[in-house]
């Protein structure tokens, strides 16, 4: 049987909230595969990258373990705050802009903005994609 790896991504100001994030997602990676799974049985081969050594986890087995209580956080219960600590951050590494887009439709009334920082480079599963910070480093 191939060797399976599931990879969960998790971000926010709280470390706890963040590696609570990542964990349910990498959980939900591994529950999608196994509902496949049933609903494939026998009927289609398995996705060639599922095989694929996971040569870059090595990478992170290098690296040198650091105590989560090392790990910096912010944690907060106010909004404002909350969003006064990431505008901090971003600027503090020379992102000062930050474009806020209201797509809220008032007859679903639930909120829902798009949020978009110049400079910054979206996340994508994708080897034909190169961004332009990791093109900088190619060439």
């Amino acid at each position: 049987p191939a060797t399976r790896c599931f990879v969960g991504h998790g971000t926010a100001p709280d470390a706890m909230l963040a590696v609570m994030r990542a964990l349910t997602e990498a959980v939900q990676s591994r529950l999608a595969v196994i509902q496949g799974a049933r609903d494939a049985f026998n009927r289609a081969p398995a996705a060639d990258h599922a095989a694929r050594p996971f040569a870059w986890l090595a990478d992170f087995t290098a690296q040198q373990l650091l105590p989560f209580d090392a790990v910096p956080t912010f944690e907060s219960t106010d909004l404002a705050a909350d969003l006064d600590f990431l505008l901090r951050q971003l600027a503090r590494v020379g992102l000062d802009r930050v474009i806020v887009a209201d797509l809220t439709r008032p007859d679903l009334d639930i909120p829902v903005v798009r949020v978009r920082v110049p400079g910054l480079a979206c996340f994508a599963v994708n080897q034909q994609r190169v961004g332009w910070r990791c093109r900088r480093l190619l060439l």
